[in-house]
């Protein structure tokens, strides 16, 4: 049972760090002067994403 929660947490923590990849490959095409609210609202994303990320490592099963 522990196995299968572990694996289940550990693919969200990937699925979750491919979203963030995404985010921030466009995050830097976006031009910061030109939509500097759509670049910061990703950048908060990324840190939101980064802290949940953290949350689901710090929750993994010993």
């Amino acid at each position: 049972m522990r196995e299968a929660v572990n694996a289940t947490v550990a693919s969200k923590i990937n699925e979750l760090e491919e979203h963030q990849a995404r985010i921030l490959d466009v995050t830097f095409t976006v031009d910061r002067a030109r939509m500097p609210v759509t670049f910061e609202k990703n950048m908060g994303i990324v840190a939101s994403l980064g802290k949940r990320i953290d949350a689901l490592r710090a929750g993994l099963l010993a």
